[in-house]
């Protein structure tokens, strides 16, 4: 199991970009929403119907695994 790193919402966009959930367009409106109203992004992606929740269950495995990996 991957530890889990801060959730940055940068580099959280370009994991849901190279599984192909999100165009890097769609990416830059989510974080702002992320940095003026604090949820968690993949929460929000959820909400507005971008992913399904199995789907941000992968994204944050595969985020999590990928910074974990980085340090």
């Amino acid at each position: 199991m991957c530890s889990p790193p801060n959730d940055t919402p940068e580099l959280f966009g370009e994991t849901a970009v190279e599984l192909g959930y999100l165009t890097d367009r769609d990416v830059q409106p989510l974080i702002e929403i992320q940095e003026t109203s604090r949820p968690r992004l993949g929460e929000i992606l959820v909400d507005m119907g971008k992913l399904t929740t199995q789907q941000r269950d992968e994204w944050l495995e595969k985020f999590h695994c990928q910074r974990g990996s980085a340090g």
